[in-house]
């Protein structure tokens, strides 16, 4: 247990205004831990040394001895813009993810930013700077521009669905420019999502040139193209996925996979010169396991020849916004909302469609992990399966074909579902190839998450610990890195990866934001089940952000201390 108290001393004599004593400081670098005490003044980091408690008065003293004390997490990828930029005081502190130790978040990702003012070319991202000055969030916070809204500000909001022109591209490099002059730290891509998956690669050079030109130091976050064999809405019997992705398939017939996505990413960085991140990087499709070690060669080799690249992970074997609620058989083989299996028996009966739908099945199997990852979770009809996976229904049933065996349960489940019952995954991803990723200096930690309270429906469990389950996981657990690699992936990384100025580190100079954990107590709380799936973490005792407490002996103050982080704040140098 931590024990809080203040000091004797007044507060406008003492040495410090905070005082952390007695725990063991990983100060972000990677270095190995030590046992120091850490001062804090104001919003800063005054002193770290031994025994200061000793010899130096403080208005507050924290003892926290048989704790970790480290820099607060950087969380590059989130989706808080609607908490921050709204007027509940209760959302703009962000517990979900305080809980888990993280002080400074970006806005912006996946290539759009906020359209809260949207109806301005001019100071669109300036005035969400502007807000979050009047009305602080508990955390950091700093704004990316997203490639979505200026490739629709200027192709139009029902013509994006091409390549760009040369002249169109000129006008989106000014609108990249105006942005980064006002503040941004630099761009999003959203690569799987409109209007961004139908951009070229020729374009996204261009805009990274742009970012680039107003600053070397300005970043690219990109969301994926692909993350297995194909593109996200490819499926065997429809490889143009209804028409999506039209420019792209004339240019690409064959469509393109992880690797071509990585390649792509490299091309950009070094044919740009910015810095790129491959966010929220994974490989999913249980076919594709096994690909991490070329994947990280291929990223080496560049960063060998000078080009800036970066990737974090969300630190879960498991992925995907659905992860509940498989699509097995997909709907296009309906008519109709009611799912008919009379209309699926008819398509089994034509040859052609049948080898079709066995194909997208099998597709879909593949994606979620296999036929052992698959579990049933929901049958009215047939409740003796529900807590097995395909393997062993097919099993039961005698069936070696994992097609099959989602068929038959459709046959016989509920007639209202298009599936005939509720799937979810159970490991999407490999832990040998997470382990593989993890383990790199390049590779670092994110929670895609948007603010979530503890009430509600299925969230998946990386908005309340993807950095907690960084460490409890891949640390305690599984051992495949060392707990001051694991808060360098979250703290130091990401502001070498931002250029970000006194913050990611405990040292002296650098912000006051700070997290104090028991490492005995580290635990995720938040499950892969429907009924307990919001949780905070728990085992964090204390955050502070800018030299505030937002956690105090593990409570929310719900303080907004939170700073913004324009550019020009984090290059200083």
């Amino acid at each position: 247990m931590l024990f809080a108290s203040a000091t004797a001393f007044a507060a406008d004599k003492a040495d410090f205004d905070v005082l952390i004593t007695g725990g063991t400081v990983i100060d972000g670098s990677g270095a190995a831990g030590y046992k120091a005490d850490v001062g804090i003044v104001d919003d800063e980091i005054v002193a770290i040394g031994p025994g200061l408690g000793k010899t130096r008065s403080a208005a507050r003293t924290i003892d926290a001895t048989g704790q970790v004390v480290a820099p607060g997490y950087i969380d590059v990828h989130t989706h808080a813009d609607k908490a921050v930029l709204g007027d509940e005081k209760s959302r703009r502190a962000a517990l979900n993810l305080l809980y888990q130790g993280i002080t400074t978040i970006n806005i912006g990702a996946d290539g759009r930013h906020s359209r809260k003012y949207a109806n301005r070319v001019r100071g669109q991202i300036a005035k969400q700077y502007k807000f979050l000055e009047s009305q602080p969030a508990g955390m950091n916070i700093f704004v990316l521009l997203g490639h979505d809204n200026i490739r629709k500000e200027v192709m139009g909001a029902d013509d994006y669905k091409r390549f760009s022109t040369d002249k169109e591209m000129s006008r989106m490099a000014d609108l990249v420019r105006r942005y980064m002059k006002e503040g941004a730290l630099g761009m999003s891509l959203g690569l799987e999502y409109a209007s961004g998956r139908y951009s070229d690669e020729e374009e996204l050079v261009y805009l990274a040139k742009a970012v680039a030109d107003y600053d070397r130091r300005g970043i690219i976050i990109a969301h994926e193209r692909a993350t297995g064999p194909q593109h996200r809405y490819y499926l065997p019997s429809g490889h143009n996925a209804d028409g999506l992705y039209e420019d792209r398939f004339r240019k690409y017939p064959d469509g393109w996979d992880v690797i071509d996505y990585v390649k792509e990413g490299i091309r950009i960085a070094e044919q740009s010169g910015v810095v790129f991140d491959f966010t929220h990087f994974k490989i999913t499709h249980q076919s594709y396991w096994g690909k991490a070690r070329e994947i990280i060669d291929l990223i080496e080799e560049a960063r060998g020849r000078g080009a800036k690249i970066y990737a974090e992970q969300i630190a879960f074997t498991n992925s995907g916004n659905s992860p509940m609620n498989l699509s097995l058989i997909p709907t296009k083989y309906y008519r109709g909302k009611d799912y008919s299996l009379d209309e699926l028996l008819q398509t089994l009966e034509n040859p052609k469609k049948n080898m079709e739908l066995r194909a997208d099945i099998a597709w879909q199997i593949d994606k979620h992990g296999g036929p052992e990852s698959v579990e049933l979770i929901a049958s009215k009809r047939q409740p003796q399966w529900v807590g097995q996976t395909l393997l062993e229904i097919g099993q039961e049933l005698g069936m070696s074909d994992p097609v099959d065996v989602v068929l038959e349960v459709k046959k016989r489940g509920d007639a209202t579902l298009p599936n005939g019952g509720r799937y979810r995954s159970i490991q999407t991803l490999s832990a040998e190839d997470i382990d593989e990723f993890v383990k790199q200096d390049w590779f670092g930690t994110v929670t895609d998450a948007g603010i979530y309270d503890l009430d509600g429906g299925f969230a998946q469990p990386r908005v309340f610990a993807s950095f907690t389950n960084k460490i409890t996981e891949f640390v305690f657990e599984r051992k495949a890195i060392t707990l001051e690699h694991a808060i360098r992936a979250g703290t130091g990384l990401p502001a070498e990866m931002l250029s970000l100025s006194g913050r990611g580190l405990l040292k002296e100079g650098y912000k006051a934001d700070v997290q104090v954990f028991d490492p005995d107590a580290l635990a995720v709380n938040a499950r892969w089940t429907l009924r307990n799936s919001r949780a905070y973490s728990s085992g964090m005792s204390y955050v502070l952000v800018n030299g505030e407490f937002a956690l105090d002996n593990g409570k929310p103050t719900f303080e907004m201390a939170g700073q913004v982080i324009r550019n020009k704040d984090a290059w200083k140098h």
